[in-house]
């Protein structure tokens, strides 16, 4: 695994549930995907990327849903995406899936995007 941060930046919130929320994303691109995966972070955003055999772009919505599994005899309860999805919109935000460059997935989290997170005001308890 390969870890790359960029700049700083202050992101009020629940940090126990981020946390789940990097977890679940490593866990899923370390199981699911491929052999390398990379973590960056940058400023309030973050991003998984794998070499594995990516999400076709139908899925790529559904894989939120509550008990859905890309792959019905991999192994999960097919909740770990709602809860990131269910998490970073708790915080403001929006996660999104692409295609990585030559092949795999990125998944991408950004927080804190309307205007009350930028003054700090209207945060969710816990940060």
């Amino acid at each position: 695994m390969e870890v790359e941060v960029g700049f700083r930046e202050t992101c009020i919130g629940d940090g126990a549930a981020l946390e789940r929320v990097v977890m679940n994303l490593l866990r899923n691109a370390i199981d699911y995907c491929g052999r390398h995966v990379v973590l960056r972070v940058t400023g309030r955003v973050l991003e998984v990327q794998d070499n594995g055999p990516g999400i076709p772009v139908d899925q790529r919505e559904r894989v939120f849903e509550p008990f859905y599994r890309l792959r019905p005899q991999a192994g999960g309860s097919g909740l770990g995406l709602n809860l990131v999805a269910e998490v970073v919109a708790r915080h403001d935000g929006r996660v999104t899936i692409r295609s990585a460059p030559g092949g795999g997935t990125i998944v991408r989290v950004e927080l804190g995007l309307g205007d009350a997170y930028r003054t700090g005001a209207g945060a969710p308890a816990g940060g």
